[in-house]
């Protein structure tokens, strides 16, 4: 009965929202055993499988749900992003052209291109897809920190904080731009002012585990140990090892070093 299929569903978002996505998977792929045509479980349980660290359950997923013909731009642009995110950038790129061909097409879509551009090295036409974004959508925060990110990775500074300081005006607890800001920032020789950007941006948003990763790192190499010691458990025990192995490993050694 359709009442059982959404109760189910409300259950899952409820595990998910106490912390609990392990418990939350079973009752979707339950779901979907029942209703292989409902597109909300197949993006719900894509979500949960590659927030516990399983990209390749995550696209498979997806993949899924494109066969069953629940391609929506929603959809695809979830496995674009999946698959740039995993280095498989250069299959994302064709399926988010095609979703983004029309002359006002979705603009979550079109940053996701960007990003599998930027992914593939293609720097050029990944710049070209930020602008066409605020071409559309003057200000769009994510389009302006994708450009501070670029700016940052080919060591254009003063673009890059003009890009981040663009971002924060248009979103003012953007965690992916105090991030960046954040870099900016530290590689200014500024560590008091990059600090607390990725405070902020970590209070933003708990799972951007490159900012918490600073956070933690820059605290230790600071001296302020005690500040940083619930940063370095927070991310052993959030951080999924299937995407951050190594650094988990670096902290797990640095909080061992602090123990003695």
């Amino acid at each position: 009965r359709l009442i059982d299929i959404d109760q189910a569903i409300f259950r899952a978002i409820d595990y998910y929202q106490r912390g609990l996505p392990r418990e939350a998977i079973p009752i979707l792929q339950q779901v979907l055993a029942r209703r292989p045509d409902m597109e909300i479980a197949y993006s719900h349980l894509a979500m949960l499988q590659w927030e516990i660290g399983d990209p390749v359950e995550a696209i498979a997923t997806l993949r899924a749900a494109v066969k069953a013909g629940l391609g929506s731009v929603a959809v695809r642009t979830k496995l674009g992003i999946y698959l740039a995110e995993t280095g498989q950038a250069r299959e994302a790129i064709p399926l988010l052209e095609e979703t983004t061909r029309d002359q006002y097409p979705d603009l979550d879509a079109l940053n996701a291109l960007g990003i599998s551009l930027a992914r593939a090295d293609q720097m050029d036409d990944a710049v070209r897809t930020f602008q066409r974004v605020l071409t559309l959508r003057p200000g769009n925060a994510m389009a302006l920190e994708n450009l501070g990110s670029i700016a940052l990775m080919r060591g254009q500074m003063d673009a890059a904080r003009r890009y981040f300081t663009d971002a924060l005006a248009a979103d003012p607890i953007s965690a992916q731009a105090h991030n960046g800001m954040g870099v900016v920032e530290m590689k200014a020789g500024n560590r008091k002012a990059a600090i607390d950007h990725w405070e902020k941006a970590v209070a933003r948003d708990p799972q951007n585990f490159f900012a918490l990763y600073n956070l933690a790192t820059e605290l230790v190499n600071d001296g302020q140990t005690e500040r940083a010691r619930p940063y370095l458990e927070q991310y052993v025990r959030t951080a999924p090892r299937g995407f951050y192995g190594r650094e988990v490993r670096t902290i797990e050694e640095i909080l061992r070093d602090l123990g003695k």
